[in-house]
């Protein structure tokens, strides 16, 4: 990309994104606090940032920035260097979570990844509203990019081994045959225990949470087409009455409520 891009989706009452991208941009040089959350990606170049915790870091290639309401900061293209950036800008109850459970925090306001050509990629992608993909489904990819950009964050550490190792117990997880805790632990040569305890250690979340999560992302485009019951069968979960309160606390809205939405 090499013009400056800009959009902006309601997907009201769930939440409301903004993305854009600015090559060679000026930042923010002064100190200012957003009322929104924000992510904005390094895709080139090199900036200075601090915010009013005292932090201060270098921002290069892959660095991604994590601002939260009410903390200032500021941020600019280090002297003589162009700074390039995509930045998603995002509020509304579906988001509340993941900083009520401080996964995403001030207290970590950067997080670095790469290749940053797929993770430019997956930014854009949030924006592609479409009749296939409508403003809804753009909080669920967010959803989807906020955990994918935490367990690769998260990953920079691990040995290759532990990498691997989690790579197919995720694939494992998300299966459709949703296969028992006990089978993967089987499939994957150690105990119930060991399985749990080790996911957890590199995932940062039980292995049960992270499979629920992941439903939970995947019902939303399924209740474009299906009533909540035939849904909440087909992901496994008990009852629909289940359902409908986990997929609230998930995406602030009830499952019924997103399903007259989007066909609206």
């Amino acid at each position: 990309m090499t013009e400056d891009f800009f959009r902006t989706i309601d997907a009201h009452p769930m939440g409301r994104i903004t993305a854009g991208w600015k090559p060679a941009s000026a930042g923010v040089p002064t100190m200012r606090a957003f009322p929104q959350y924000v992510l904005l990606l390094t895709a080139g170049g090199r900036a200075w940032f601090r915010d009013a915790t005292g932090r201060r870091a270098t921002l290069g290639s892959g660095d991604v920035l994590v601002l939260v309401p009410g903390v200032a900061h500021a941020f600019a293209p280090e002297p003589g260097t162009i700074w390039d950036e995509f930045y998603l800008i995002f509020s509304g109850p579906a988001f509340v979570p993941w900083f009520d459970q401080r996964l995403l925090s001030s207290d970590r306001p950067i997080l670095n990844v790469d290749p940053v050509a797929y993770w430019l990629a997956r930014f854009r992608g949030i924006a592609d509203v479409t009749d296939v993909h409508p403003p809804y489904a753009a909080i669920a990819r967010l959803h989807t990019l906020i955990a994918d950009l935490l367990t690769h964050a998260d990953g920079a550490g691990r040995s290759a081994a532990d990498r691997a190792w989690l790579t197919q117990a995720c694939s494992q997880l998300g299966s459709d045959s949703r296969p028992s805790l006990e089978l993967i632990a089987h499939r994957l040569k150690c105990s119930s225990q060991i399985f749990r305890k080790r996911f957890r250690a590199l995932a940062g979340i039980p292995p049960g949470a992270w499979r629920e999560r992941r439903r939970l992302d995947a019902a939303c485009d399924l209740l474009r087409t299906h009533p909540v019951a035939v849904v909440a069968s087909r992901l496994g979960f008990c009852d629909p009455f289940h359902f409908s309160r986990r997929f609230r606390q998930r995406h602030g809205i009830s499952p019924q409520g997103f399903r007259r939405a989007v066909r609206s």
